[in-house]
């Protein structure tokens, strides 16, 4: 079927705060291809600059490096 793409955002205004001042948007993907399959993207902006992580893993905050990353992502969700 057609994946769903159900992009939660948040931002962590809410949340105590952490050692650093950290602002984070936070969007899932998710579809279900035989179960429910998630990917999660964090934007960031700490006091070291711009961060991207998928799934938790840092990514450089370049076009190739999101797009490998996401590529990688979905390869892993999907076991291929």
């Amino acid at each position: 079927g057609d994946p769903e793409l159900d992009p939660g955002i948040s931002m962590n205004g809410d949340e105590p705060d952490d050692d650093e001042d950290t602002d984070v948007i936070t969007t899932i993907l998710s579809w279900d291809e035989g179960g429910e399959m998630e990917i999660a993207v964090d934007l960031g902006l700490s006091d070291d600059g711009i961060y991207l992580q998928i799934n938790e893993i840092e990514i450089r905050p370049e076009r190739d490096a999101l797009e490998q990353g996401l590529i990688e992502a979905f390869r892993d969700e999907l076991d291929l």
